[in-house]
């Protein structure tokens, strides 16, 4: 059992440290994306519950995509296709450099 303790333990050998540093991060990423989760939330709900039929079918057919994916693909897909899609877009209009997404930002869209 000491073991398995000594494995959180902030000491040398122990992974306390960096299991506080991704506590920390957890948390501004979730105060970070707290509004605008409650924005776009209530903008579906609110498309979903309209009387247009074309913006109501959109608010569908985006909770059932979203509800469809895991969380992790749609992760992948942020940070990978986002940035290779930013890099052609950076490449298309001839501009000079590499476009780099941080991870924080990936997290946060």
């Amino acid at each position: 059992m000491d073991d398995y303790l000594s494995l959180i333990s902030f000491g040398p050998g122990g992974w306390g440290a960096l299991l506080l540093k991704g506590a920390g991060i957890t948390i501004a990423l979730a105060v970070t994306t707290l509004p605008f989760g409650l924005a776009l939330g209530l903008a579906v709900a609110m498309a979903a519950q309209s009387r247009r039929r074309w913006l109501r079918a959109a608010a569908i057919a985006f909770t059932t995509m979203f509800r469809a994916l895991p969380e992790l693909l749609t992760l992948y897909l942020v940070y990978f296709g986002l940035t290779a899609g930013l890099q052609k877009l950076w490449r298309a209009l001839a501009l000079d450099g590499a476009v780099d997404l941080p991870p924080f930002a990936a997290g946060v869209i």
